[in-house]
């Protein structure tokens, strides 16, 4: 899976851990849904060209990140003075880690929980 890289095996606190606001926990838990989403569906679309990959996996994040109801996460997010999760489709996952790079969490999970 192309996202995978960007994870490494970390003891950082988890999405669970109540010192984080509420608002990092509901990005990573986000986050972590949709990576699992797009992990899942990874092997039903084998692509033959590699170069198409990363637009594949994008998709299959965008998708995933539809299925879900995000608009109190955008009230929150615009409170913080932060932007919205609006105009992501271009780069899904990158989008997301900027934004929780911004509340100050982190996109590093233990691999053996995701």
């Amino acid at each position: 899976m192309l996202y995978e890289g960007a994870f490494v095996t970390s003891n950082r606190r988890s999405a669970t851990d109540p010192q984080k606001s509420p608002l990092a926990r509901k990005l990573e838990i986000l986050y972590s849904e949709i990576l699992d989403r797009v992990g899942s569906a990874d092997s039903d679309f084998r692509s033959c060209n590699p170069d198409s990959a990363c637009s594949r996996d994008n998709l299959l994040a965008y998708l995933a990140l539809r299925d879900h109801d995000v608009q109190d996460l955008q009230f929150e997010l615009a409170d913080r003075g932060l932007s919205s999760l609006g105009g992501l489709e271009g780069s899904v996952m990158a989008s997301l880690q900027h934004v929780m790079g911004e509340v100050g969490t982190s996109t590093c999970f233990d691999k053996e929980n995701h």
